[in-house]
């Protein structure tokens, strides 16, 4: 029965590795804007600069924690006109992006639903709104490891404006803590044995 019981742990073992921070290190990013963007075209484009200022950053995280970032980079609107005109709200589409080194070598970009509502910028309505679905992405061996990065909303509600964007980075799953099929068949087995075990010894 001890015997038994010890292959059960051995096995849980196996399925839940031990867990270690993750290293991350960002070396780069920036934006890129769609084709409704564009500065001297009066009632056609509308006039949005960006200008991305995280530089490169290295930070560790462990399963579930989160690095956030208030300084992602600056988003400038500065339309050349008092009034959002109808044509100017199209294609509004902002990507936002980040280089990895670690704990994955790639990119990892997310292209905002853009949006605008024609009328005065003196307002006190959002005239463009720029929201960021997070992006999940995999890393590690098998592609067990997961991370999330999440490119905050901005409001414009004047014109011109400035907003800093903050991004938010989570570790959801490091590297093999996802079980592997042979440890769960064993974790199982062993779970089968002490049960017909105790069967035994209550007959």
């Amino acid at each position: 029965m001890k015997k038994m019981l010890m292959a059960v742990a051995m096995a849980a073992g196996l399925a839940s590795p031990a867990a270690s921070a993750v290293q991350f290190q960002i070396v780069g990013g920036g934006y890129s804007l769609g084709s409704g963007f564009g500065c001297g075209n009066s009632n056609t484009l509308l006039c949005v600069t960006t200008n991305y200022t995280l530089g490169s950053q290295t930070f560790s995280l462990d399963a579930g924690q989160t690095k956030t970032f208030g300084n992602f980079g600056v988003v400038s609107l500065a339309d050349d006109d008092a009034n959002l005109q109808g044509n100017e709200t199209d294609n509004l589409f902002l990507t936002a992006y980040l280089d990895f080194l670690n704990p994955f070598s790639g990119q990892v970009q997310r292209v905002s639903t853009g949006a605008g509502t024609s009328g005065p910028f003196s307002d006190d309505e959002a005239d463009v709104v720029f929201t960021f679905a997070p992006v999940a992405q995999s890393f590690g061996a098998g592609n067990t490891g997961l991370f999330t990065v999440n490119f905050g909303s901005m409001f414009f509600s004047s014109n011109p404006q400035d907003i800093t964007q903050t991004v938010a980075i989570t570790l959801n799953r490091e590297p093999g803590q996802v079980p592997e099929p042979a440890a769960i068949a064993l974790l199982g087995l062993g779970l089968i044995g002490v049960a017909a075990a105790r069967r035994r010894k209550a007959a």
